[in-house]
């Protein structure tokens, strides 16, 4: 999700799109929306024929079921990015602006350690609440420092500096 964040804040910032009113605009939405949600529907349907040929062949998937699993990401492992992603979509505009406006005023430090100390109540929050390990793993509250630090480094690091720690960063994924 830092690199989302990063490429996010990139593609915001060459299309000049860094208000709220143009980051939401129908057409950006559905583009994006659209370039996430077909093909992993194909996937999804991939995945549901293969289930019922090979796993479960004497079971029928009802629509309720196939509904959760559309909200789920599917199976597998890294079925959680979608939904995750979709939540991306609409939460990253906020982080962006909070970084574009924090660079002008020169609170970079404070804004980050603020938004740290906000992804640490959130997981407080999810904590308290009891929420279940199949719903936590589809929500992005777990990945929103990482979406932070992905615009900071976008938008205050130097294109060389850049290049390095994405390097480094893309051997761990």
């Amino acid at each position: 999700m830092m690199i989302a964040g990063y490429n996010s804040t990139l593609s915001c910032l060459r299309k000049g799109v860094i208000t709220l009113k143009a980051y939401y605009e129908k057409e950006l939405i559905s583009k994006a929306l659209r370039r996430i949600l077909v093909p992993f529907c194909f996937v999804l349907i991939l995945q549901v024929l293969i289930n019922y040929l090979f796993i479960s062949r004497n079971h029928v998937m009802s629509v309720r079921e196939l509904t959760l699993l559309f909200f789920k990401g599917g199976w597998g492992p890294g079925s959680y990015f979608v939904p995750v992603f979709l939540q991306h979509i609409l939460i990253f505009p906020l982080i962006l602006l909070i970084a574009i406006f924090s660079n002008a005023k020169n609170f970079r430090i404070q804004s980050i350690a603020a938004l740290f100390l906000l992804s640490i109540f959130f997981e407080y929050i999810l904590i308290r609440l009891e929420i279940s390990d199949s719903l936590y793993r589809l929500l992005i509250v777990r990945y929103i420092f990482a979406i932070v630090l992905g615009v900071y480094l976008a938008i205050f690091i130097n294109s060389d500096l850049q290049k390095t720690l994405i390097g480094k960063i893309s051997k761990f994924s």
